[in-house]
């Protein structure tokens, strides 16, 4: 009977650390999704100086780089490397002129 208590306390204490582990794991994406934003917000005061773009702009290009985060995990393209992406999709001509800058714009601002 002892030995299927101390069982039962492993398993819980097992469980308990499983739990501990998985709130760790979820502060560390939250942590990295904070430090994302917030180079988000230096690349968007980046921009807004270059005086280029209006603000409206800056914020649709960095929606846009969100979108490209997604191949930056798989080391396929760097955040800096998008603009290569830029010229893509100006090639296919997909981006709405009305609703986000000139892709051009963008890409001769480098």
């Amino acid at each position: 009977m002892a030995e299927m208590l101390e069982f039962l306390e492993t398993l819980e204490m097992l469980k308990f650390l499983e739990t501990l582990e998985m709130l760790k794991f979820l502060e560390t994406l939250e942590m990295l999704k904070f430090l994302e934003y917030l180079k988000m917000l230096e690349m968007l005061e980046i921009l807004e100086k270059l005086e280029c773009l209006t603000f409206l702009e800056c914020l649709a290009f960095l929606e846009f780089l969100e979108c490209l985060q997604f191949l930056k995990i798989l080391d396929v393209l760097e955040i800096f490397d998008a603009f290569d992406a830029l010229n893509i999709l100006n090639t296919l001509d997909t981006l709405d002129t009305h609703d986000t800058p000139s892709v051009d714009g963008i890409c001769n601002l480098y």
